[in-house]
């Protein structure tokens, strides 16, 4: 039989015994408590406590359910693919009997369709009773194990053997701790070859003996007292596994051949998906399964490959059924759980060389619906919407999946971990993974590309060693340098040659050489093929604004390397590449980090065991100890940041009095810790091997491998990978996740997000009350009633009234404001609180207020009716969405008050001419001056129509009301129709002007709109005007002061349309939307081109300027020069001219101090020289600038040679070209 065949016959043979076929309810449960529907009674729940009545005639009935067990209690997602039964989704088949039929019909026709329809061997089965151990619920099921034994002795079968006593963990219901509950009988199937396994393995976890049955019979009261009471109307609630039926029939040759174990992938329910992969990944799907525990980080090819067929498959069905019942991916609770299945079935796709360029799980649904969209008809129906939501979501997930897995892998240094040890080392306060190979040490968070360490080969790299270059350039360095930062770099020597000494000693004077005026140099060592330092780039120059612009690492690296190779080549008579790769370590961010390095560095011989014959003579430091770390920073060249630390604190710093590893180290002292073992290394000679030959401290074999919490967040939060995704990483490498660590990370996270939120005190938390008070503010705005209640809170009183025209907060509407009025006197109402069935209006400690006092009840009208506009206009615009973008567009949530209102829903990008189109139809539905009305009716009555727009996850009662938008009032026939519980204006055009004022996505696949409505939207159009007036005339007087700046060089203007100013007069005129939307449009288009024509304007201007300033400095400075004596001069020009004086300056090396200021009516920019008689003299240029250009508020450095920076206060022109003179003095 197929799958079809074997799910109808089910439905066939309970519907010969009566029972009603009940569609499948949503996989969106009923019950708060549960994520997904996860078990076919889920629908029926109502029924069994008895607050509903069963609508069967018999109270019978049967039906596949859709289920989904993943997340929660429930969980089997870890599971999939991994063995041959377990699924996130599938179909529960079942029947029930609500107070109908009980024990003997459910077990007599579960035996008749089983064993005598479906022609399973009855000696093959095996039935579980309830057999309570003292102090368990309830008493042994005797009548199950008779009517049981009945049927297996008609059999010829034991039922001493085939009827098997069950715990109360494995038999026993209950639906909580009190309330309807009941003893289970299970029938269970062996699989074994010989089907001989006596019930050995009933209950066992055994894939070779499979429950495939549950029959459960509520037939006590769980009481609060801990006893049971016998039910007068007992039920039967039976599950059946579908796929694991279709397994056992179709894999066994009709019961005849059990020598393969079979599996619910072997079926055709997952063989058509399987083919269909096949296609497009060009891949076979082979049924093979690892063992039990069997260690992911070993598994072959094949058998990888086997298991992503399946995840993808089961995976798909989840995500598709769940979307065809509305719920989708997203952020929070089950759509996040959605969202974590589709990230980790893309993952596993990759296995199956799917990508970016390749996404597959659109072209996988249609495959799915043509299975079966004829059984579950909502596939079929919202096919499109489940293609394109797949799509989106695989295609946002691409974007960073790739940098993740990039991430993750550098982490673990792309090793092979099956034989790694994992540890963590501390980069600033974050716990990251490293990983150790044989004689390497990678990883370290990142800190080395990924091969080995060293820089992934590139078509530049390849093409200039090819060249015979003397170095190769390295290429793809990550970019995370910072201002001030420090660095351990190492490069290492071409296929490992070993450096003679003289060429290490080449090295390292080369590495000091740059010390001071490139970088700070802190140690460095120059190992037999490779050398590391510890270095602080200085600025190189300093921009316009006297920012420094610093050395880059890549750049600092190349000096090096190109230096070396050509005096090490000539030294050995040799040619061709000396210096091959290099890497850098992220930035140090802590003084513990930046010790560990230093003594890394400066022990590195010493571990290498190139000290035996006495001091190793090619390494250098600075004699650091962590009390001079800030006289090294001030000891540099550049110009310090604001504190005067190196570093930043750290909780990692030694404890009081303990000893620095440098001195620890200077007494012969090697350190106690791995800490050595934390930095990148080569395959060379290296301190790693002598290490581990001398006995130091290795990871014990089997001991856990664990990647760090740090990073697992850091996957989370970067690139959002769910941390199942990156459990399952690591478990295919053998490590696992520090987990307490994650968890403690995402607290934090939460614990930020709680206090980024805008505080709101629910003071009503400590008030509980029994009163109802009646709401009739949908008909009119104030109200007499009697005090009930009052409740002191603080420095308010909380009055509960009977009667009220207050709308409480909710539904996204927010609460009214207005005032109590008793006697002559009106007291403010500042807030209302919904309080059970009560209604609390907050006013002041100090009213006048008693129990019994007759009040009137007056709401701000005027505050209510523009909320009442947006909320209208919300419906509206929900209505427009799906006319203009999608019906399948959901609404994720809504506010609204009397300034705007803002709504969420999921979608795919949304065009601008979309948005037009949705703004222009809910302002005609406005200008229609259609009515707004509503009704309460029986929720039973519109629960199934699809033109009542109602929300999955909202809990109705049997009562709800309907809002709608055009048609007849109340005859629920308008073209806008939603459960509402809110208050709406009367006539659409009582909502005015409707304008939106954003949308965007605020999440992946999640969009937002904010619009206004009425006065608030002509006050925002008013802004718009405004803003983009002031930002025309600023353009343009921008673009004027170009231009005339160009007629000046005889240079012909930029020009640009003007726009008649006629905004503001459709705004006092009131166009409608379209007129208002076309004139802001051009207006908008004036203003970019008026924008690009200024800047094209200035360019031309500052291209004539700079083809002049050459000419003009040379001009000044032949004539400045001429004098013989300190230059010091200004010029009223463009800033351009002082690059070029100071160009000239250097060109004509001119010996002596200068000072050049150039004024371009905005600020003074300076530009100090010092030559060399100058800086024999003890001039340098970079405190000369800084002293001076702090005259004039302003700041600068750069070299002692030269130096630039700029001020604002230009009136102290003089001063400082006075000050100069001075300072100038040779």
């Amino acid at each position: 039989m197929t799958a079809a065949a074997i799910r109808q016959s089910f439905l066939n043979f309970f519907r010969e015994k009566q029972h009603s076929i009940v569609p499948s309810a949503s996989l969106l449960p009923q019950s708060p408590g549960l994520l997904f529907t996860n078990a076919g009674m889920n629908p029926f729940v109502p029924y069994f406590l008895g607050v509903a009545k069963a609508p069967f005639n018999p109270p019978r009935a049967t039906d596949t359910q859709k289920c989904i067990r993943a997340g929660g209690k429930h969980n089997d997602l870890e599971d999939v693919g991994y063995d041959t039964y377990h699924h996130t989704f599938f179909e529960m088949l079942g029947n029930w009997s609500f107070g109908n039929y009980f024990k003997q019909e459910a077990i007599a026709w579960a035996w008749e369709l089983v064993v005598e329809r479906w022609g399973l061997p009855a000696n093959r089965l095996y039935a579980s009773v309830y057999g309570p151990k003292p102090g368990d619920p309830g008493e042994f099921d005797q009548e199950s194990w008779d009517i049981w034994a009945a049927l297996f002795r008609a059999k010829g079968c034991d039922p001493a053997i085939h009827i098997v006593h069950g715990s109360v963990k494995d038999n026993f219901w209950m639906m909580g701790e009190t309330g309807p509950c009941g003893p289970c009988s299970e029938l269970h199937v062996d699989l074994t070859p010989d089907g001989d396994s006596q019930g050995k393995l009933v209950n066992n976890d055994s894939d070779l003996c499979i429950e495939i049955w549950n029959l459960v019979f509520i037939q006590y009261n769980a009481e609060a007292d801990g006893s049971f009471r016998e039910l007068p109307a007992k039920h039967v609630d039976t599950g059946m596994g579908f796929e694991r039926a279709c397994s056992i029939i179709q894999n066994t040759k009709g019961f005849t051949d059990f020598s393969v174990k079979p599996s619910n992938y072997s079926t055709d329910v997952f063989q058509p998906l399987f083919r269909q992969l096949e296609a497009l990944s060009g891949k076979t799907y082979t049924d093979t399964y690892p063992l039990p525990g069997a260690d992911r980080a070993l598994f072959a090819e094949d058998l990888k490959t086997a298991i992503a067929f399946r995840v993808i498959a089961d995976h798909l069905r989840t995500l598709s059924f769940s979307i065809a019942d509305g719920i989708l991916p997203g952020n929070t609770g089950r759509n996040y759980v959605l969202r974590r299945i589709l990230r980790r079935a893309v993952r596993y796709g990759r296995q199956l060389g799917f990508s970016g360029d390749k996404p597959f799980f659109g072209a996988l649904v249609a495959t799915l619906v043509a299975q079966m969209g004829e059984v579950f008809p909502e596939l079929l129906a919202r096919q499109d919407a489940i293609r394109s939501t797949l799509e989106q979501e695989e295609a946002s997930f691409n974007q960073t999946l790739d940098r993740g897995l990039k991430r993750f892998e550098e982490a673990l240094g792309n090793a092979s971990v099956g034989s790694a040890s994992v540890g963590s080392v501390s980069v600033g306060n974050a716990s990251v993974g490293s990983v150790s190979v044989g004689s390497v040490s990678v990883g370290s968070a990142g800190i080395l590309p990924a091969d080995s360490g060293i820089l992934p080969e590139s078509s530049e790299k390849t093409a200039a060693l090819s060249q015979g270059a003397l170095y190769s350039k390295p290429h793809g360095l990550p970019h995370f340098e910072r201002p001030w930062g420090k660095y351990l770099l190492t490069v290492t020597t071409r296929q490992r040659h070993i450096l003679a000494p003289n060429a290490r000693q080449i090295t390292l004077d080369a590495i000091q050489h740059f010390h001071g005026s490139r970088y700070i140099l802190f140690a460095a060592v120059v190992m037999p093929d490779h050398f590391h330092l510890l270095i602080e780039p200085q600025p190189k120059e300093y921009d316009a604004e006297g920012h420094p612009i610093f050395w880059e690492l890549g750049g600092l690296m190349h000096s090096i390397k190109s230096f070396t190779a050509k005096e090490i080549n000539t030294a050995e008579g040799a040619t061709g590449t000396v210096w091959e790769r290099d890497y850098h370590d992220r930035l140090i961010r802590s003084d513990a980090d930046f010790g560990e390095k230093f003594d890394y560095i400066t022990t590195n011989a010493q571990r290498a065991d190139l000290t035996k014959d006495g001091p190793y003579p090619f390494v250098w430091s600075r004699g650091w100890s962590e009390t001079s770390l800030a006289e090294m920073r001030l000891g540099s060249a550049g110009v310090p940041p604001a504190d005067s630390g190196i570093l930043p604190e750290s909780s990692e710093k030694p404890a009081a009095g303990a000893p620095s590893k440098a001195a620890a180290l200077s007494q012969n002292a090697l350190p106690t810790d791995s800490s050595a073992a934390q930095f990148p290394q080569s395959h060379g000679q290296d301190a790693h091997d002598s290490r581990r030959d001398a006995g130091a401290p290795q990871q014990p074999a089997g001991a856990p491998q664990q990647l760090s919490g740090d990073l697992a967040f850091e996957l989370y939060d970067t690139f959002g990978f769910p941390v199942d995704l990156t459990e399952l990483l690591c478990a295919e490498r053998g490590l696992t996740v520090d987990m307490p660590r994650f968890e403690k990370l995402m607290e934090q996270q939460r614990d930020r997000a709680r206090a980024a939120k805008k505080s709101t005190i629910v003071r009503a938390l400590d008030v509980s009350s029994e009163a109802v008070t009646e709401f009739v503010g949908f008909e009119c705005d104030e109200v007499a009633a009697s005090v009930l209640e009052i409740h002191p809170q603080e420095d308010a009183l909380f009055i509960i009234t009977d009667k009220t025209v207050f709308y409480a907060e909710m539904g996204g509407q927010s609460g009214d404001t207005g005032s109590l009025v008793i006697g002559d006197v009106e007291v403010p109402i500042t807030g209302v609180q919904q309080i059970g069935k009560a209604r609390a209006h907050i006013v002041s400690s100090s009213a006048a207020v008693k129990l019994g006092d007759a009040v009137t009840l007056k709401l701000d009208a005027r505050r209510r009716r523009p909320i009442e506009a947006h909320h209208t206009a919300t419906h509206l615009l929900h209505w427009a969405l799906h006319e203009v973008v999608s019906p399948d567009a959901a609404q994720q949530g809504s506010a609204v008050d009397e300034n705007r209102l803002r709504f969420d829903f999921n979608s795919g990008a949304v065009t601008a001419e979309q948005v037009a189109a949705m703004e222009e139809q809910v302002n005609a539905a406005i200008q229609a001056d259609v009515p707004v009305s509503w009704t309460e009716v029986p929720h039973a009555s519109i629960k199934g129509r699809a033109d009542i727009m109602q929300f999955f996850g909202d809990k109705y009662g049997e009562t709800v009301r309907v809002v709608q938008v055009g048609g007849d009032p109340s005859k629920l026939n308008g073209y806008s129709m939603e459960l509402c519980g809110g208050t709406h204006v009367r006539r659409t055009s009582e909502i005015g002007l409707f304008k939106i004022k954003s949308e965007g996505a605020i999440a992946s696949g999640v969009r937002r709109i904010e619009a206004v409505c009425g006065e608030a939207a002509w006050n925002h159009l008013n802004e718009m005007v405004e803003k983009w007036d002031h930002e025309l005339k600023a353009a343009t007087a921008k673009l004027h002061a170009a231009n005339e700046k160009l007629a000046a060089l005889a240079e012909p203007p930029v020009t640009v349309h003007e726009f008649p100013h006629i905004m503001s007069a459709m705004l006092v005129e009131r166009a409608d939307i379209s007129q208002l939307n076309a004139i802001f449009a051009h207006g908008q288009r004036t203003l970019g081109e008026t924008r690009d024509a200024a800047i094209e304007a200035e360019k031309r201007l500052k291209k004539i300027q700079a083809s002049q300033a050459a000419s003009l400095a040379d001009e000044a400075l032949a004539e400045l020069i001429a004098k013989g004596e300190p230059i010091i001069a200004s010029f009223e020009a463009d800033a351009s001219l002082l690059q070029e004086l100071q160009n000239g300056l250097k060109k004509k090396n001119f010996a002596g101090p200068a000072l050049l200021i150039v004024d371009d009516g905005d600020k003074l920019h300076l530009a100090t020289h010092c030559g060399s008689a100058a800086l024999a003299a003890g001039l340098k240029a970079g405190d000369l600038l800084r002293d001076l250009a702090a005259l004039a508020g302003g700041k600068g450095g750069g070299k002692p040679d030269q130096a630039r920076g700029a001020a604002h206060q230009r009136e102290q022109l003089a001063e400082i070209m006075a000050t100069a003179a001075g300072m100038l003095k040779m």
